[in-house]
């Protein structure tokens, strides 16, 4: 009964919270609040333990930050809605990525020819990358089922560890991605500015692990033979082209409008998927996708109740910050204190927050509030970049994250806690290079 109410919720809020963002009502912004608790009750009838657990300390801590601040009722209660646009975009931002998946079959085939030539660790690397700026989290288990086939059980560490990398990287990148788009609507530096940035580090990232991990393989001699199939250039440039059009179409509105980036992509992707879908008739696979991640809402229901109420905790510790003198000496730390060891700190709290099952987005989120509140100890663009790098440092290496859990699945003997594992040394080297980097250049 519960889960029937969050179809007619989800919808609903996505409606309102579009609403509010445009005309700012405070009616709306009450139902909205009165929706969000309503989804929030729901999502924590589905809490494991470490939920549970994370659920509780994060309500405690945000009674005693409301109360430590002095707020009223009102100011308390409005912030429960801080993430709700994060839920919203989870939600609904896949659905660009429905009309995609009829042209398929024509990747396989470009993938067929590139495998007689490219070896087939390298070329998973670079289709997860690829796919991922398109089909985000969805390119992971496609990766999986059209090269798992073609290597032996002994190359499977090597193809889990470049495909989960390759998808770490490619968020740091595309537009459709929460990460990038809650760094651009935080630190106020826009998707062109940040994206140079992050094109550079996922650049290098990929060149180290070239460097790192052995990407030649003996493929199986019973691998199943494809049957030769000529190359659609022509469906190719179908698939590829309206997505390139998504883009063109976002990065124009965050120019020329005062809204962010994911309220923008918010607004764009129902009707934008919709009408791709409708012009290359596939209007029914578009119905049925937006459907199928309406009602699949509660497969995202642990992670949804420790995601709204850290939205609660972060919108009360900004009312302390702001009843007193806490935001003072966090400036006079990052002030007084060298960078190279406030990248470290950083760094290390993301990932150990992260580890202890925190959603990696909730840290980001966090640690964006906070070092957007003050004056900045390092230009934005980096300050923005190095703290979705720590985002994606946690997601990988985290036993509790959402990838982790989902490649294990796939992979029979493996846990999530070994998948984590076999990040950790290419994370080492290159969070060590990439902490040095970033303070050079902030000293300058």
């Amino acid at each position: 009964m519960l889960n029937r109410l969050a179809f007619v919720v989800i919808p609903l809020l996505l409606t309102l919270y579009l609403a509010h963002t445009v005309w700012g009502s405070a009616a709306v912004e009450g139902v909205m609040i009165i929706l969000t608790v309503l989804l929030y009750g729901i999502a924590l009838k589905d809490a494991g333990r470490t939920e549970a657990i994370l659920n509780g300390l994060f309500l405690v801590g945000a009674l005693v930050l409301i109360r430590l601040s002095g707020a009223g009722f009102t100011e308390a209660v409005t912030g429960m809605t801080t993430m709700v646009n994060l839920i919203l975009f989870i939600l609904f931002v896949p659905l660009i990525s429905s009309p995609i998946k009829a042209y398929l079959p024509d990747v396989q085939d470009v993938l067929h020819h590139l495998k007689q030539k490219v070896s087939p660790l390298t070329l998973s690397e670079g289709f997860t990358f690829v796919m991922s700026l398109l089909i985000n989290l969805s390119s992971v288990p496609l990766n999986t089922r059209i090269f798992k086939g073609d290597l032996p059980e002994e190359a499977y560490p090597r193809l889990i560890a470049l495909q989960n990398r390759a998808f770490g990287l490619a968020i740091l990148v595309t537009p459709v991605g929460a990460a990038i788009t809650l760094t651009v609507s935080y630190t106020g530096v826009s998707y062109l500015g940040l994206v140079p940035v992050q094109l550079a580090v996922a650049g290098a990232a990929l060149v180290l692990s070239r460097m790192m991990v052995n990407r030649s393989v003996s493929v199986p001699a019973d691998a199943r033979e494809e049957e030769e199939r000529a190359v659609n250039r022509a469906r190719l440039v179908k698939m590829f082209l309206p997505f390139l059009l998504f883009l063109a179409v976002l990065v124009t509105f965050e120019l020329r409008s005062d809204f962010g980036m994911m309220d923008i992509i918010l607004m764009v992707v129902v009707p934008y998927s919709l009408i791709w879908g409708v012009l290359t008739g596939q209007f029914g696979q578009w119905k049925t996708d937006a459907v199928s991640q309406v009602k699949g809402v509660t497969g995202f229901f642990r992670q949804f109740s420790v995601i709204l109420i850290a939205g609660w905790f972060i919108a009360s510790l900004n009312l302390y910050l702001d009843s007193g003198d806490a935001l003072l000496y966090l400036a006079a730390f990052t002030a007084g204190v060298p960078v190279f060891v406030i990248l470290v700190l950083i760094m290390a709290v993301m990932v150990g927050a992260s580890l202890i099952g925190i959603h990696q987005f909730v840290i980001l989120v966090l640690f964006l509030e906070l070092f957007t509140s003050v004056e900045p100890f390092m230009p934005m663009p980096l300050l923005g970049s190095f703290l979705m790098i720590g985002m994606v440092a946690g997601m990988l290496l985290s036993p509790y994250s959402g990838l982790n859990l989902m490649v294990q699945g796939s992979f029979p003997g493996y846990t999530s806690a070994s998948v984590a594992r076999l990040q950790w040394r290419f994370m080492a080297v290159f969070l060590t290079g990439l902490v040095m980097v970033y303070s050079l250049i902030a000293m300058m």
